[in-house]
């Protein structure tokens, strides 16, 4: 079946569920419920494993359920009373309805940018003391857009004010390195590009995230997480590191260009910039065609995503622009005969 949602679920690799599953006998084994050592130890490893792919300390990363749960635990321990917070015009849906409903928090949208040639002058005109957070997607979930984020990172700001990453579309599919990013913090699921189990999400913070209080990642987690989907992630992590990033990035980027040029061949509109760098394709087809095209995909069993622009990024509901489009993510695992069938079930619901 041709899949095309890794940018909502990427298809874990067999080892992730053998490592749940084995994780999950031992577990069984422990006629008291208590973990044993071995299980302790795979569980051990796992949380080093995903720490790699961040190259981050393993004290500093914390796990929870879903983005949003990593979110509310970062978010969640900073006093954002009486402050401003920005953020930008791409910000995750739920993550701007919650800000935006208290009523003591002034929410600031960043001028757009040229991601061609961001020029971020004007951003670093707006952050000054009473800003108390900076919320910036890595890659953005629809369009695929990347935020330039280590120019970001780079802008002066007050020590009290947070830059907080949206890594969700980005790990997996492009490197995230704590050690270059300048941020305070970053979140992100593991089911996506990562091909993590489902119910999976990470945050990382960094060392001086207390502002001179000593606060540690596990401290701010949910306390009683699902141990053998960490050992699961932890199978993801080993999945990546096994291979070169930078060929993972080239290969989906490819995948995606090639996509991007065979629609502008076909008059078929691209949702966003024609040459993103980025693995996600969303097209937009507008809704007669969009509705014949997810038919002629649920006949031939091929597998994509109808996004809701508007609920997703709710800043973009002023433009000009679809409401709903078709996104499109092949993985590492996409054959060309799958795309080639892709190609020719878009052309034959038109």
């Amino acid at each position: 079946m041709p899949y095309f949602n890794a940018a909502s679920h990427g298809l874990p690799d067999l080892s992730v569920y053998e490592a749940m599953i084995d994780f999950m006998k031992l577990q069984a084994q422990s006629a008291s419920g208590a973990i044993t050592s071995e299980a302790n130890g795979k569980l051990i490893d796992a949380k080093k494993a995903v720490a790699s792919v961040l190259s981050s300390p393993v004290d500093q990363l914390g796990f929870a359920s879903t983005t949003t749960a990593a979110w509310h635990a970062v978010v969640g321990s900073l006093d954002l009373a009486d402050k401003r917070v920005l953020v930008t015009e791409h910000e995750w849906g739920d993550y701007y309805r919650l800000l935006s409903k208290r009523d003591d928090v002034d929410v600031q949208v960043l001028p757009a940018l040229d991601f061609a040639k961001p020029d971020l002058s004007s951003w670093k005109d707006l952050i000054d003391d009473d800003v108390a957070a900076i919320f910036v997607p890595m890659v953005t979930s629809i369009a695929g857009y990347r935020y330039p984020i280590e120019n970001i990172g780079a802008l002066p700001r007050p020590a009290r004010t947070k830059l907080i990453v949206d890594a969700a579309q980005a790990l997996g599919q492009t490197e995230v390195n704590v050690s270059l990013l300048n941020c305070d913090a970053i979140i992100s699921t593991c089911r996506k590009w990562l091909r993590g189990p489902r119910q999976t999400a990470l945050f990382w913070i960094s060392d001086s995230w207390g502002n001179g209080l000593t606060i540690s990642a596990s401290e701010l987690a949910p306390p009683d997480q699902n141990q053998a989907l960490l050992v699961g992630l932890g199978a993801a992590a080993q999945c990546l590191l096994g291979h070169s990033i930078d060929d993972i990035e080239k290969q989906l980027t490819s995948q995606a260009q090639d996509l991007r040029s065979w629609a502008i061949a076909n008059e078929v509109r691209v949702y966003g910039e024609a040459n993103a760098r980025s693995a996600i394709v969303s097209l937009d087809l507008g809704e007669p065609d969009l509705n014949k095209v997810n038919s002629t995909f649920e006949r031939d069993g091929i597998i994509g995503k109808i996004v809701n622009v508007h609920k997703v990024e709710p800043l973009q509901m002023g433009k000009t622009g679809p409401k709903n489009v078709l996104r499109l993510s092949a993985h590492t695992y996409t054959s060309d005969a799958e795309i080639n069938k892709l190609k020719s079930a878009i052309e034959s619901g038109l």
